[in-house]
């Protein structure tokens, strides 16, 4: 009990499977959901002792945390728009308000999806900005992701949730990967020309590609599913096979409003809540590009408006004189004298028919010196 007006609640028993007593409690396994968070209660009372209005602070902290991660995914994943709005849709929620005087599962499960789902976004955002490499800290990156993956899709069928992010991370980094990938191997290539060709480069500097980096997710969802199951099978005496069947029959189960012990609240509204941000920060960065254009034109003419009324009347007038001046100008004559029509020349002689005739007749009595 907090106060008259707030109680803590423990209508589904979790609590009373959660205390510490001398003899030991049968686990709840009605779902993987709520086996996990009657442990986790099970170890804060053990601390705190058999305090019920403990679980209202662990609540609100286990809030706290979601939304911090949420906000950060959403961030990461779509924008800043599309954090605040979830902010605001999960603070006000009066679904959200109520859980923390619930003995309910719904808080603790929405805590730990969140921490995955900023772990896609941060895997996102930093492939995005800078690659993803293959070494041995990247690779470990993603092994623990899937892992936890693997284990939240055993608790709850909601977990599945998850791969949509994983795959739009994985689709969306895609084109921009090959294009690093092609850049670093003709970098490679120019150094091997450089170095010889006995020249390896580090493998760890090498940018991880899409296939590689699903197949590692992959394997880790597939390895933290099959441990949480064998771990159910140590506490039910099933075999894998059959602990695997009773896992399937989960996403069947529908009882008093919930889902796999939780309520449909959480099932629905997160899903929802995700998808009106995406949309609300795709028209946010679309109604900023057109924006972006407009002020790109505008920057590129004066502006009428800009231009004094006066200063541009003048310009007009200015100019529609020059047009009518260019088209009624009449060009007058050269009044210089031009020069002569050139005739062509022709060099001729009139010859006479007579031929000249150098022998000269000279008499005896010629006073010639010849």
């Amino acid at each position: 009990m907090i106060s008259d007006q707030m109680a803590v609640t423990d209508d589904w028993g979790y609590y009373q499977a959660s205390v510490i007593q001398t003899e030991e409690e049968e686990p709840v396994m009605t779902s993987g959901n709520a086996f996990a968070y009657t442990e986790n209660l099970s170890d804060i009372l053990k601390f705190t002792g058999n305090r019920m209005e403990i679980i209202a602070g662990y609540h609100m902290l286990l809030q706290a945390a979601a939304f911090l991660f949420l906000f950060l995914g959403c961030r990461w994943f779509f924008g800043r728009t599309a954090a605040f709005l979830e902010m605001a849709l999960f603070s006000f929620s009066p679904w959200m308000i109520a859980s923390i005087f619930k003995v309910s599962s719904e808080t603790w499960y929405l805590s730990v999806w969140s921490l995955v789902f900023m772990m896609l976004g941060l895997f996102y955002k930093k492939t995005k900005d800078d690659g993803w490499y293959r070494n041995n800290r990247g690779e470990a990156y993603l092994m623990i992701t899937g892992f936890f993956m693997g284990i939240i899709c055993i608790w709850h069928h909601l977990g599945f949730l998850l791969l949509f992010f994983m795959i739009y991370a994985a689709v969306k980094n895609e084109p921009g990967l090959n294009e690093r990938r092609k850049n670093q191997l003709d970098a490679v290539e120019m150094e091997r020309l450089i170095k010889g060709e006995d020249w390896e480069p580090d493998e760890r500097e090498e940018i991880m590609p899409v296939s590689s980096q699903l197949f590692i997710l992959i394997s880790g969802m597939f390895v933290g599913g099959y441990c949480t199951l064998m771990k159910y099978t140590g506490i039910t005496g099933n075999f894998i096979k059959e602990q695997l069947e009773w896992w399937f029959l989960q996403l069947y189960r529908f009882e008093n409003g919930r889902w796999q012990d939780m309520e449909l609240w959480l099932v629905i509204g997160l899903p929802a809540v995700l998808l009106a941000g995406a949309v609300l920060q795709a028209i946010v960065n679309k109604y900023g590009r057109q924006k972006k254009l407009v002020s790109a034109a505008e920057s590129t003419e004066v502006k009428e408006e800009d231009v004094p009324e006066e200063k541009t009347e003048t310009e007009k007038r200015k100019k529609d004189m020059d047009e009518k001046e260019e088209r009624e100008i009449n060009y007058i004559k050269n009044p210089l004298p031009l020069p002569k029509k050139h005739v062509k020349r022709v060099l001729d002689f009139k010859l006479d028919e007579k031929k000249d005739d150098f022998d000269i007749e000279v008499d005896k009595n010629d006073d010639f010196d010849i």
